[in-house]
Order: C-alpha cells, then structure tokens, then sequence
C-alpha cells in the first residue's frame, strides 16, 4: 500500500461525493479519508474497491485515526487485499488500541 489513489480512479468510477471525500481527504481529513475507505469496502466487494479502500485507510491511519487502523487491521486479516496477513493485521490493532480504538484492542486480545 503507498500513497492515495489519483482522483480519476475514484471519481470516475464513484458518486460525486465520494470525489468530494477524495479531495478532503488529500487536504488531511482523516475522517474524510476513513467515511471513503468504507464507501468502497462496502457492496460491491471487487479486489479493486478493497484495494482502494485500503488505501484509504491507511492513510487515516497515517493521521492517527484509530478506526482506520483498525479496519484495514480486519481487511488483512480476512485476506481481503490476497492473501491474509496476520502479523500486519495485529500491527495495525496495536495502532488502533493504542489511538484508543476499543475495536482494536479487542481483536489484539483475541
């Protein structure tokens, strides 16, 4: 995962607000960032929507939005990006719990 998507390939593809999201999001929103990530995690659930929703949340995560951390924590350990990937997935919990993010410090306790 690296930087954020250009803005063709979300506001192309995607209602508007979801390009207003974008642009917010590239100005330091967090929240902005993370309401995107879930938008394209949710129906339809193509690899490329995950993918970009990762992205998303990663870089919530970045800006210390913990349920950012902890919803790209959920999307490696399901294997949603390929392959599952425990050890980063229970990285990203560790930063959630420790941004106070209760779902984060449960699934570290799991």
């Amino acid at each position: 995962m690296s930087r954020l998507p250009a803005p063709r390939e979300v506001c192309a593809t995607e209602h508007s607000e979801s390009c207003a999201l974008h642009q917010e999001c590239e100005r330091g929103d967090r929240v902005s960032c993370h309401r995107l990530g879930v938008r394209l995690a949710q129906k339809p659930r193509t690899r490329r929507r995950l993918s970009l929703s990762a992205r998303y949340f990663e870089s919530a995560c970045r800006l210390d939005w913990g349920p950012s951390c902890t919803a790209l924590g959920f999307q490696l350990e399901r294997g949603d990006l390929g392959r599952r990937e425990l050890r980063l997935a229970v990285r990203y919990y560790k930063r959630g719990c420790e941004l106070k993010e209760a779902n984060g410090c449960r699934s570290l306790a799991l």
